[in-house]
C-alpha cells in the first residue's frame, strides 16, 4: 500500500505573521534519523503558544533536513527562543554524531506568484536562499525574479508557485530572502535549470550573496493539538 502523502506548508494562509527555517546537514545514512528525531521531538515537547505547524522537509540528495516553523507572530516567536529553543534544538541532533547546523531563518512572507491554475499537486519543492545588503535590494530581486516568469510567454513548465520571504539570520545582520518554490517533480526543476532558464530568470549580481539551494520533498508534518491536549497532531 502507497503511504499516505505527507501535507505540505499552507504557505497563504493569514494566521502565520512570522516563520523560522532551520537547516541541518549530515551524511546521507543519517539524514532520515535526523528527520525522525525532530518529528519526535517536537510530538513529545508541549505545544508553545502561538506555533501554528512544524514540516520537517529531506532533501533529495540525502544531505540536509529542514524544518519550516509557522508562527501567529514575533511575541510568541521570541517567548519559544528565549526559554524552550535550545533544550529542543540540543534533543533534535543528539540522535546523529555529526550535524552541522545552520543559523535559523526567521522571515515573513513578502510576495507570492502562481505559475498555473493550481490543479496539479506539488511533489517536490525547491528551497533557496540569498542574502543582501539591505531590504531594498531584497525586495528589488523578488521582482526580478517575479517580472521574468510573468514575461515568459507560457507558464514554465512543472513550476506552480513560488513565494518569497524576507527576513534575517540569528545575528539579525543584513537581509536574508527564502525563495520558496513547489515544483510538479524534481525532474521538471532538473530540466528548467538543464535549459538554460534560470540562468535567463537573473543570475545572483554583485551585492547578493547565494545561499544553498535544495530540492526537497515533505517527510512529516505537527500541527497544533486539539482542544484539551498539549501534544501536537502529527502525520
Amino acid at each position: 500500500m502507497r503511504a499516505p502523502r505527507v501535507p505540505l506548508p499552507d504557505m497563504a494562509r493569514a494566521d502565520a505573521g512570522v516563520s523560522v527555517l532551520y537547516r541541518w546537514v549530515t551524511a546521507p545514512k543519517d539524514q532520515l534519523t535526523l528527520a525522525d528525531s525532530s518529528l519526535e521531538t517536537w510530538a513529545n515537547t508541549p505545544w508553545p503558544a502561538g506555533l501554528i505547524a512544524v514540516h520537517v522537509l529531506v532533501s533529495t540528495n540525502g544531505d540536509t533536513v529542514l524544518t519550516y516553523e509557522q508562527w501567529a507572530g514575533a511575541r510568541e516567536l521570541t517567548t519559544f527562543q528565549d526559554h524552550d529553543r535550545d533544550t529542543v534544538t540540543k534533543e533534535i541532533t543528539t540522535s546523529v554524531p555529526a550535524v552541522e547546523e545552520f543559523d535559523p531563518l526567521v522571515c515573513a512572507p513578502h510576495r507570492r506568484t502562481a505559475a498555473h491554475p493550481v490543479s496539479a499537486r506539488a511533489e517536490c519543492l525547491v528551497i533557496s536562499t540569498y542574502g543582501f545588503e539591505s531590504l531594498g535590494a531584497a525586495r528589488a530581486w523578488s521582482r526580478v525574479r517575479a517580472s521574468a516568469e510573468e514575461r515568459r510567454a507560457g507558464p514554465t513548465p512543472g513550476l506552480l508557485a513560488r513565494h518569497f520571504l524576507i527576513g534575517s539570520g540569528a545575528e539579525g545582520g543584513g537581509v536574508r530572502l527564502l525563495d520558496y518554490a513547489e515544483w510538479t517533480g524534481a525532474h521538471a526543476h532538473a530540466e528548467f535549470l538543464e535549459n538554460g532558464y534560470e540562468r535567463r530568470c537573473g543570475t545572483p549580481r554583485a551585492g547578493i550573496i547565494p545561499g544553498p539551494a535544495r530540492r526537497c520533498r515533505p517527510y512529516g508534518v505537527l500541527t497544533a493539538p486539539l482542544p484539551g491536549r498539549t501534544r501536537a497532531r502529527t502525520w
